[in-house]
């Protein structure tokens, strides 16, 4: 009855999302997707997209692997990419389903049930509506490949560890299976990943207890001390002794560390409202609104948040000897899926998918509170065991409806904009939808209200601009004005974005009699006066479009400048040398571009076949402009 009953919840669950499937890409899907277009097109082997990926310091391999096989499968078809977001959702669950069975088998409360339990936490994990914005976000397959194997090991780990006693080499072997096969791909999908030790020792502390014969409890610490106490003492000692590699984020944000470590404490407990109280109106993907903690007390909130925090950490280790230990693997087990991306680490104060691993602990908790009740209030039976069943199936509900708004990101946008009317990005972005649509009176109103928001803002006054490349009409004196009126250039994604796409479409003679020279001039005076250095990444990209816009100027030596301003920053990329190759050439220069051509040659690993070849043309032209004048075209 059971599996029936499973088979059918995952039937509901595709269901539910098969509308979303057809939805666009949002936020960063097109910077990180991007090199498949050239991977289809031939230019990029598998080899050199897989490693290619600069997401992460890891690079995420696995996770960039499985991009290349759905472009081998089926191109660069956006439904085929979310298609295969929601195999792996749905995969998820699966292994949610199992692992929930093997642990409750050593949960009191849960065990005589725990297959029914295991669906109900299953239920509520798959039907989530918090998880639309990490399946459907396609380049978020990251996050969920992580928990995937996230999930396979623990679930691993369970199976071991309840044979281990019986038959201690087969568990042994399944164990550290899980350790030498699943944490890794976790690892590589994504860097969450390497917080598997800690969430397999949470599962020891609170459901298997170290129990066992010596043997198995000495191989266990030995297991521990290898695998998590050595990692976390070297990270403690290489933070203490360098703390820059995590201060220094700090620069480009608009906040400090202090400041992220309280709002967090808030935004903890936002997400858990959302995992047991969802508000489909109030998710999606702009946060950026979110009121952030400038002291213990500002807001208030802030102070209680973070005592509220300590105190279920203490009530929760006191409970791993206890009945009411289930409350201590939920709390850990959240707070420690969490400890990469919501304490210190200088990112976005906000994402919903990182819940999507952290909410398992929430539930499986959740199940063993509503089994203590029901075992000591039999009279409410009657009235819980109902509202027990349909809870997962008002979150099947509230799911297709978020689902339904992915379907258009400008129905979301909508959407969004009544619940995040303080988000600037929205603003924005709905800005940029309105004029695509030919709207431009609903888009003036948006960007009034962006500039509301983030008075004299850069990237407000950018998307200002690609609005009017949209209108088809020539900048006005009033946005030059503008312009002027920015003192420094914002640098977070919004801004980096709207620069780069302004800039293309400059190059494809989008935008009308725009001044370029004047708004590379602009732009660099913002810069100039920016207090705060941005990251190396944001660097880059703004180097990069500045010698794009300079170049369109005809400004060469200032679009040079800025090239080898960005080779400095991050030397392995050829792509700086290989647009001053071309400025070279285009300029007649053939002894400064023979020089770039040659550094090229010798720094190329032919790690790009599209780099390889370009350089190979810029070789065949210089040698034929050295001939005569009747050269090939590039």
């Amino acid at each position: 009855m059971t599996g029936t009953v499973f088979y059918a919840l995952m039937g509901i669950v595709w269901l539910a999302y098969r509308p979303g499937l057809g939805g666009g890409l949002v936020f960063d899907d097109l910077i990180n997707l991007e090199p498949l277009a050239d991977f289809d097109n031939g230019l990029l082997t598998w080899r050199e997209l897989v490693s290619g990926n600069v997401s992460g310091p890891l690079g995420r391999p696995l996770a960039m692997l499985t991009f290349a096989f759905n472009v081998a499968a089926s191109g660069t078809d956006v439904w085929s990419y979310k298609f295969t977001n929601l195999a792996v959702h749905l995969l998820c669950g699966c292994l949610v389903f199992w692992l929930s069975g093997r642990l409750f088998r050593n949960v009191q409360e849960l065990a005589a049930h725990r297959w029914s339990w295991a669906l109900w936490v299953a239920g509520l994990w798959l039907c989530s509506p918090l998880f639309v914005s990490t399946v459907l976000y396609v380049i978020q397959r990251m996050a969920q490949l992580s928990a995937l194997f996230t999930f396979a090991g623990l679930l691993l780990y369970a199976v071991g560890r309840q044979n281990i006693d019986g038959r201690f080499a087969g568990g042994a072997v399944l164990i550290l299976s899980a350790f030498v096969i699943c944490w890794p791909a976790a690892t590589f999908s994504k860097e969450t990943g390497a917080l598997f030790p800690l969430l397999a020792w949470i599962t020891e502390i609170f459901i298997f207890r170290f129990q066992g014969p010596p043997r198995v409890r000495r191989l266990l610490r030995a297991l521990y001390f290898v695998t998590l106490a050595v990692p976390a003492a070297v990270v403690l000692i290489v933070v203490l002794l360098k703390p820059d590699l995590v201060l220094a984020g700090y620069q480009f944000r608009d906040f400090t560390l202090s400041e992220r470590l309280y709002t967090e404490a808030r935004i903890l407990f936002d997400y858990l409202r959302q995992l047991l109280l969802p508000r489909g109106g109030a998710m999606g993907l702009y946060h950026d609104d979110f009121p952030r903690s400038t002291g213990l007390f500002s807001p208030p909130l802030t102070m209680a948040a973070l005592l509220s925090w300590c105190a279920l950490l203490l009530a929760g280790w006191w409970s791993r000897n206890t009945r009411a230990r289930m409350l201590g693997f939920a709390v850990f087990f959240f707070l420690g899926a969490q400890l990469l991306e919501s304490t210190a680490y200088p990112l976005e104060l906000y994402f919903e998918h990182r819940n999507y691993l952290a909410g398992y602990g929430i539930y499986a908790g959740l199940a063993a509170a509503m089994a203590v009740i029901l075992e000591r209030m039999n009279k409410a039976r009657g009235i819980l065991t109902p509202c027990l069943i349909t809870m997962p199936l008002l979150f099947a509900l509230a799911t297709s409806q978020r689902v339904l708004a992915w379907q258009s990101p400008a129905q979301d946008l909508l959407i969004t904009e009544a619940h995040h009317a303080q988000s600037p990005r929205v603003s924005m972005d709905l800005a940029l939808w309105f004029a695509g649509i030919g709207d431009f009176a609903d888009a003036e109103e948006r960007l009034e209200r962006a500039d509301e928001l983030r008075p004299e803002d850069s990237g407000v006054a950018l998307v200002r601009l690609l609005v009017r490349c949209s209108e088809g009409r020539p900048v006005t004196s009033g946005d030059y004005a503008r312009l002027q009126a920015v003192r420094d250039i914002s640098q977070d994604i919004t801004t980096t974005a709207a620069l780069q796409w302004l800039v293309k479409k400059l190059r494809a003679n989008q935008c009308h009699e725009v001044d370029t020279e004047y708004l590379a001039d602009t732009i660099t005076r913002w810069w100039l006066h920016t207090r705060r250095p941005a990251n190396d990444n944001t660097q880059w990209n703004l180097h990069i479009a500045m010698a794009d816009l300079y170049r369109q100027a005809r400004r060469y030596d200032a679009a040079l400048a800025h090239l080898y301003a960005a080779l400095e920053i991050q030397p392995q990329l050829l792509h700086p040398e290989l647009v001053a190759a071309d400025i070279w050439i285009e300029r007649r220069n053939l002894e400064r571009a023979q020089a770039v051509v040659n550094d090229l040659k010798r720094r190329d690993r032919h790690r790009q076949r599209s780099q390889t070849m370009l350089i190979a043309a810029y070789q065949r032209y210089i040698d034929a402009m050295r001939k005569g004048p009747a050269a090939p075209r590039r």
